[in-house]
């Protein structure tokens, strides 16, 4: 659901990054979450204060991480499920030949 602009304030290292986006304001309220809690995390383990690439940085591997994992168990996931549906045509045609 696009449409009106909605203003995002996201913290990094003391500085206050603004967005706009048209996005739907669940997707964003979620999405912001979600960024603010890495950066937080990211900080914590970055020691220049005066680095806030780098913080970005960690945050954004965190999270490509776990888009990673969860894209490599949904491929298995799909394998498992192809292969049971294989599974489940050979019986149906087994049977429907008897």
């Amino acid at each position: 659901m696009a449409g009106k602009n909605h203003v995002i304030e996201i913290p990094l290292m003391g500085q206050k990054i603004v967005l706009k986006t048209q996005a739907d304001p669940k997707l964003v309220e979620e999405v912001t979450a979600l960024v603010k809690e890495r950066i937080g995390n990211s900080e914590k383990r970055v020691k220049n204060a005066n680095a806030p690439h780098l913080a970005a940085l960690l945050a954004l591997f965190d999270v490509a991480e776990d888009y990673v994992e969860a894209k490599r168990k949904i491929q298995e996931h799909q394998s498992e499920l192809l292969a049971k549906v294989s599974q489940l045509q050979s019986w149906v045609d087994s049977a429907l030949k008897d």
